[in-house]
């Protein structure tokens, strides 16, 4: 994920995986991404998936839920992360799974 943002594009990590980036101890099964929706077609040509072992993770690349998500996001050994709301609103979105992340960012919020 470094490599597109190095060539220019933005984006956000996003859901329980930026809040076990940001709160620790949380194993997200998926990767939430959030882009911005005018670069839709720049991420296709960006991202080539590698041969992996089957798993069950995944990476979701989703357009942005609004222009703020983009420019609140922070970079955090290159990585960026959205801001504490808006990973407590995809955690909150992402099911039961993500509750606790949900509620560990909140505790984040609040303090």
């Amino acid at each position: 994920m470094r490599r597109p943002h190095a060539d220019g594009a933005a984006w956000a990590l996003g859901g329980a995986a930026a809040a076990a980036a940001v709160v620790g101890g949380i194993e997200p099964a998926d990767v939430l991404v959030w882009i911005d929706p005018a670069e839709a077609d720049r991420w296709a040509e960006l991202l080539v998936p590698d041969r992996v072992r089957a798993g069950r993770g995944r990476l979701r690349i989703a357009a942005a839920p609004d222009p703020w998500t983009l420019t609140l996001a922070n970079s955090a050994d290159g990585v960026w992360i959205s801001d504490l709301a808006q990973i407590y609103v995809d955690c909150q979105r992402e099911g039961e799974r993500a509750h606790p992340a949900a509620a560990a960012v909140r505790e984040r919020l609040v303090t």
